[in-house]
């Protein structure tokens, strides 16, 4: 099947995006744990795994419809600190929350009502990572990233 060309540059940017936040939650959760923040890794881990499942689905529907998924993401990043990591997982994420808002438009404007329906559930997760993230850098500036960083200290295991 033949895709709206349109449609089909926003699912190559999509996957772009996705590849890339992938592998930056999974950068991430490997230097939370390297630091000693084994509580907060796994979560972060978490999310890798869900910015795949967006990748897989927007590779699955660029196939569908005949094109090659290219995913060619900018490099990852390392952080000084977990807020200068949660300030940049939020413009990732906001990135793409504004992406999704706009495939959504056109995608419902071109008629593709099962290619709308994906980029609409995954702006749905997107707008819940933005929440989390303006939450933990709220509780950060009221407690002070120490403090907010506490209860993600665990001791080690013993073993």
């Amino acid at each position: 099947m033949i895709g709206n060309p349109q449609v089909i540059e926003y699912l190559q940017l999509a996957i772009a995006g996705e590849s890339l936040a992938e592998h930056q939650y999974i950068c991430d959760s490997e230097w939370l744990d390297r630091i000693g923040l084994n509580g907060l890794a796994p979560f972060i881990a978490a999310r890798a795994n869900e910015e795949k499942e967006h990748f897989t689905d927007f590779a699955r529907r660029l196939i569908f419809y005949g094109s090659d998924p290219i995913a060619s993401p900018k490099p990852t990043q390392g952080h000084a600190n977990v807020t200068e990591m949660l300030n940049h997982e939020l413009q990732q994420e906001q990135d793409a929350v504004a992406l999704y808002t706009n495939a959504c438009r056109l995608c419902f404007s071109v008629y593709d009502y099962v290619t709308f329906d994906m980029f609409r559930e995954i702006l749905a997760d997107e707008q819940e990572h933005v929440r989390y993230i303006e939450g933990a850098l709220y509780l950060i500036g009221q407690m002070g990233e120490a403090n907010y960083l506490q209860a993600y200290v665990q001791p080690p295991k013993e073993g």
